[in-house]
Order: structure tokens, then sequence, then C-alpha cells
């Protein structure tokens, strides 16, 4: 449901607290049409042992022939 952009870390609330690393990432909440996706920042993933994190620079969409 999220495709993540770009990493950045951005403060919490608290002060002496370690930053949060978050990331930029397009938002399905819901069934529809494109209008129902929204940008948003969210906790970067955290991954196990067994599996990669990938950061996408860019993507695209074709809807194909005889759309």
């Amino acid at each position: 449901m999220t495709a993540g952009q770009h990493a950045a870390e951005t403060p919490i609330s608290g002060g002496s607290q370690k930053p949060e690393v978050t990331m930029r990432a397009i938002v399905q909440e819901a069934y529809g049409s494109a209008d129902v996706l929204h940008l948003t920042q969210i906790p970067t993933p955290k991954i196990a042992e067994n599996e990669v994190l990938v950061r996408v620079h860019a993507a695209g969409l074709d809807r194909g022939p005889g759309m």
C-alpha cells in the first residue's frame, strides 16, 4: 500500500530523544481510483535479517494498448 521515496530524519518532540527516521510515501487507505492516493510522511519500515528495503527514485504507470 505504500511506495517509499525519500528517507529523512524528523525530530521527535521531547528534546533529548533520538530523531525518528521517516520517509515520504504514497498511501492508499481505501479502494478506488487514483483520487484515493495521497502523499504523507510515515515511519521507515523496520527490516528483518532476511529482508531488504528498496528506495524508489522514480516510478511510472502505463495503461497499455487499447485503453
